[in-house]
């Protein structure tokens, strides 16, 4: 799991933007794509629990949900996700914790769902009370 800089602090708006790729670190076009979906949840580090936030559990993320996908034909052919972070994609789930972590997964497919594709990152997020 990859951990995302810098912090955001909680309830504001921010953004994730990532490069979207296959297997031979070549870019997947967005017309390829058969899949693509988010799961974001708060971990509970005393617990281990996770708790899904605003509604992402294997949501369709595919150009909808805050999240654009966007092919640069190039050459090289690049391909760029942008997830547009809501506030409460950023809401504190442990009001105690001066921060808590929250982790996104993500699952894409493309070739006709031949060919699959997922990653999982971690933010840190912060209490604006800290």
């Amino acid at each position: 799991m990859h951990l995302l800089l810098p912090m955001p602090w909680e309830a504001t708006t921010s953004e994730y933007i990532w490069q979207l790729v296959d297997e031979k670190k070549e870019g997947i076009h967005v017309a390829g794509l058969t899949l693509m979906t988010l799961t974001y949840y708060a971990l509970d580090l005393t617990t281990r629990t996770r708790t899904i936030l605003n509604g992402r559990q294997t949501q369709n993320v595919l150009n909808a949900n805050n999240v654009t996908i966007v092919t640069d034909e190039g050459p090289p052919l690049i391909t760029t996700v942008t997830w547009l972070l809501q506030p409460a994609d950023l809401a504190m789930q442990f009001p105690a914790e001066t921060w808590e972590i929250h982790e996104m997964a993500w699952r894409w497919a493309w070739d006709s769902g031949t060919r699959r594709g997922g990653m999982a990152r971690a933010v840190e997020v912060q209490a604006l009370a800290a």
